[in-house]
């Protein structure tokens, strides 16, 4: 049975007697067809197994493009964790998933979906429709031009207003401008009366709201559009067209002002139909007066009378004089509101400014050999942030965030931007300085580590021997740069940097008389003697002599042959195999790694070993051979690939240019790890001696909170352990904050300070930035 027969069994197995139509050929496949959801199967792993053809309308897609692709890679990354928990938590409880989601259309835009479905028999079964709907999008476009009608309403009114003051009429003209509210009187009066009162006409035609109730009460829509309480009173004057002059007035809804043409003919005498000229006369009041009454204190006696909310002549002297004075301190309140609506628009434009100056990527995994597999990955765990799928039989050995080519950073926008692109197209994100030393790229590599067998023994070259090299085998060295190192624990982790102190070396060799053989008796004699007699001296001739000599016996055991080594290694795990001491366990698991009779098994024996616990960090100078053995660290580096091997590896081996680049500096193993100075109230800074990089290291307990001021260059920054928010600028806004969640990765441009604030599950992050330096 294929998949539509059985997402058509499924809906029909609870009625046998479906009639004559489930008899004919194919009608489950015709019922699909005919429905316009997107109707999918998804397996246990999420890998899509059925979808019908309704996905060509809605997506772009041919079921055939969609059939055994992961559901998740065309889900927006911001909603894979959400769907992913939905989805197991309606397999373990079996009840119906509702879920709404972002998903990758064909054209490379996103689309909002929502699913209901449930499981049956081991597999998802469900349905998708696009939302909004056609029946919300034409609500939506209703109001629209209904609050468009509305608005063009109150701009004719207002036209017509500004047209009769500055064209008195005559005539049965005038009376119609002078009446102010008035049911009855020519076909223009009952018009300019609908203007005023914004109700729909009972009987008007009104192509906005052909097949609307004709009683609809505008007010309430009124008081969802502009704020106003219309129903109380509530009226504005030119606000909502933008115009300074903007007014905000209440008009009495209980005991409204009604002066008929009459009285009005009556107040301001007879009306001729002669045209005035000249000066404007003042007109002789003769008819009797009627008494007055204060509308506010009641008195019906007062020396003078003043305008009032109800009109001219309301008021007494005295509550005119107070109602005057309240109402230029409304103007004041108002003009200020009005100020502040219009500076609004402008301060969030400044702070788009400095909130689009963090940008969160999705950065990609490297696979090698030494790498640690599937989720038990740093590497893997954090690369998951960004939409990676783990396959836990495959090694997630790198994961990168920067600029470099071989596996760029994308920044998380509609565009899909690599992060290349937008530190060379935007000189602020890195300042002029910066960006002009380092020809508008980034100028170092930050990455995660996630070790599960020792790399090779390595050096990297300096910027004279990387140009060489680059120029004269372009194939082996892929750039002319240099590229120092630091690493920083995540997990304890191992590693040999740097050759340990001359006695250890011949200790060493007395202990592993196999080391002795592999180097010659005449070069160890040497060695052992130059230890007597100035292993110890700090005269510069003597520790310069020192480093010749421990050059002979690297270059010695680098270049003995291939069934020495694999002789006197095979002699020396047999007699050592068992043996409890760190350094023989060392050698017993090299070995195991790198079978075969590999040398840089016996390099360990010259290097020194060094354990670090999270947050020590060790740094790797050009020239210093140095190989890291297992754990999960973060590292950052000189944006370079040159990498100089000589053992541990079935790469490509450059003996002769390792063994003369070293510098042959010697040393104790704590001298190789860094000290961190204080940054801030809860960060160390890690600030090796060149000009690349930095990194600082913050850790917040729960509910704590972290600034870091401006920084001259751009940064990248990790969330490697809890949760919290980020924002830019010098207070933490709720609103447009960032989420910080185990492995969200967000460049930083310059000039950006940040504030952090963690949850209940604390904070861990590491941030690597770069600035100018005056050379």
């Amino acid at each position: 049975m294929d998949n539509s027969q059985q997402v058509m069994k499924l809906k029909f197995n609870k009625n046998p007697n479906s009639g004559e139509f489930t008899r004919r050929k194919n009608w489950s496949q015709s019922v699909l067809e005919s429905v316009r959801d997107i109707v999918h199967v998804l397996n246990d792993d999420l890998r899509i197994i059925y979808c019908s053809d309704a996905s060509v309308e809605f997506l772009g897609y041919k079921p055939t493009e969609l059939v055994q692709h992961v559901f998740t890679e065309f889900v927006h990354v911001d909603d894979i964790d959400t769907f992913v928990r939905e989805f197991r938590t309606t397999k373990l409880s079996m009840q119906t998933l509702r879920t709404t989601y972002r998903f990758l259309r064909k054209d490379g835009k996103y689309t909002t979906l929502e699913t209901r479905g449930r499981f049956h028999k081991g597999s998802f079964f469900g349905n998708a429709r696009k939302i909004p709907s056609e029946a919300a999008n034409s609500i939506d476009s209703f109001l629209d031009l209904k609050m468009e009608n509305e608005m063009l309403k109150k701009k004719l009114r207002l036209l017509k207003n500004q047209h009769n003051t500055r064209e008195p009429s005559t005539g049965s003209e005038q009376s119609s401008i002078n009446t102010v509210s008035m049911t009855v009187g020519t076909e223009e009066e009952e018009s300019s009366d609908e203007y005023d009162n914004f109700n729909i006409p009972v009987n008007g035609t009104n192509v906005y709201t052909q097949g609307v109730n004709s009683n609809y009460d505008i007010s309430e829509s009124l008081s969802l559009f502009t704020g106003l309480r219309y129903d109380m009173g509530e009226r504005s004057v030119g606000i909502s067209l933008g115009l300074e002059s903007g007014d905000l007035t209440t008009v009495d809804m209980n005991h409204p002002i009604v002066v008929s043409n009459a009285e009005n003919m009556t107040e301001r005498g007879q009306i001729t139909d002669r045209p005035r000229l000249g000066k404007k006369q003042k007109r002789v009041d003769t008819s009797v007066q009627e008494p007055k009454i204060c509308t506010d204190c009641g008195t019906t006696e007062a020396p003078g009378w003043r305008r009032g909310p109800n009109g001219p002549k309301t008021l007494c002297n005295a509550c005119g004089l107070r109602w005057s004075k309240s109402k230029k301190k409304m103007e004041h309140t108002n003009q200020t509101r009005f100020f502040f609506s219009r500076l609004l628009p402008f301060c969030c434009y400044i702070k788009f400014i400095i909130m689009s100056a963090i940008y969160r990527l999705q950065c990609k995994t490297q696979s090698y050999d030494w790498g640690k597999l599937g989720d038990v990955s740093k590497a893997a765990t954090y690369a998951k942030a960004s939409g990676t799928n783990v396959d836990n039989a495959t090694p997630y050995a790198e994961f990168w965030m920067g600029t470099h080519p071989n596996a760029p950073s994308i920044v998380l926008d509609e565009n899909k931007t690599t992060l290349s692109n937008l530190v060379k197209d935007n000189v602020e994100l890195s300042t002029e300085p910066v960006y002009k030393q380092y020809h508008g790229d980034l100028p170092f590599l930050f990455k995660i580590l996630s070790i599960r067998k020792a790399l090779s023994i390595q050096a990297h070259p300096d910027k004279t021997l990387g140009a060489r090299l680059f120029k004269e085998f372009p194939q082996n060295y892929k750039d002319p740069n240099h590229k120092p190192e630091m690493a920083l624990a995540l997990t304890p982790f191992e590693a040999l940097c740097g050759f340990r102190p001359l006695n250890e070396i011949a200790h060493h060799m007395e202990v592993y008389s196999e080391l002795t053989e592999l180097i010659g008796k005449d070069v160890a004699d040497e060695f052992l003697q130059t230890v007597k007699s100035t292993g110890d001296s700090t005269d510069t001739q003597d520790i310069e002599h020192n480093k010749a000599v421990l050059k002979k016996v690297f270059s010695a055991l680098m270049h003995s042959s291939a069934e020495t080594v694999k002789k006197c290694l095979a002699d020396m795990i047999a007699r050592i195999n068992g043996d409890e001491d760190t350094i023989s366990k060392l050698l017993v698991r090299l070995d195991q790694q790198y079978p075969g009779g590999d040398v840089g098994v016996f390099s360990s024996l010259l290097l020194n070993y060094i354990s670090m616990e999270p947050g020590q960090a060790i740094f790797l100078g050009a020239n210093e051979p140095h190989a890291y053995l297992s754990g999960d660290c973060v590292e950052c580096m000189a944006t370079s690939d040159n990498v100089v091997r000589a053992g541990l590896t079935p790469k490509f081996k450059d003996v002769d240019v390792l063994v003369d680049m070293l510098t042959y500096q010697y040393g104790s193993a704590e001298s190789r790890k860094m000290a961190p100075v204080k940054y801030g109230d809860h960060s160390l800074l890690y600030d090796p001696p060149i000009d690349e990089f930095a990194v600082i290291l913050t850790k917040l307990n729960v509910d704590e909170t972290e600034k870091h001021g401006s920084i001259e260059g751009p940064s990248i920054l990790i969330v490697t352990s809890g949760s919290g928010k980020l924002s830019g600028g010098e207070s933490l806004d709720e609103e447009s904050a960032f989420d910080l969640k185990e492995g969200y990765v967000y460049f930083i441009g310059a000039n950006t300070p940040i504030i952090t604030t963690s949850d209940q599950s604390g904070l861990e992050f590491y941030r690597a930035y770069s600035v100018a330096t005056d050379n």
